[in-house]
């Protein structure tokens, strides 16, 4: 019999590319991400949709030893839309979560319940998603951003 690892902090985020990229940015920051003792469990789920879908949030946040849930999403074209779908999901069980995203993104605390907190790549703020956010990070020479995009730009 194999032992499912409670954990009680869960990130959940969009896609497989939130997945692999996250602990690497994590580590980079200097924060350790041991493979088979991960500080926060990533869930993937195959797009916003799901992550939306009824019910998905509210059993996240009642899993049993979970303290903590996160949320990443992409902006795409309208970071304010994206907040206010997430925003609607998370009212019924924090009916006081902010109406307006910070551009730090929302941490949510109440008693007895987890907290909860949202994030959506960018930056809160723009419209745009993982990659937009990478570009921003990217640190060295802007030629390569140029060389990148110029060798994955479509028919090359």
């Amino acid at each position: 019999m194999t032992l499912r690892r409670t954990y009680p902090r869960v990130l959940v985020v969009e896609g497989k590319d939130e997945l692999r990229v996250l602990p690497e940015l994590v580590e980079q920051a200097g924060i350790p991400w041991p493979k088979g003792n991960e500080p926060v469990r990533i869930e993937e789920q195959d797009g916003i949709g799901n992550i939306l879908a009824p019910g998905f949030i509210e059993t996240t946040l009642k899993a049993s030893g979970v303290m903590a849930v996160g949320i990443i999403v992409d902006a795409n074209g309208d970071p304010g839309s994206r907040w206010a779908k997430l925003r609607a999901r998370l009212a019924a069980s924090y009916p006081d979560f902010p109406v307006e995203l910070s551009a730090t993104g929302a941490v949510h605390a109440i008693a007895d319940k987890p907290r909860i907190g949202v994030w959506v790549m960018p930056d809160n703020v723009q419209a745009g998603m993982l990659e937009t956010l990478l570009l921003a990070l990217r640190v060295g020479d802007p030629a390569l951003h140029d060389h990148a995009r110029d060798a994955t730009r479509p028919g090359r």
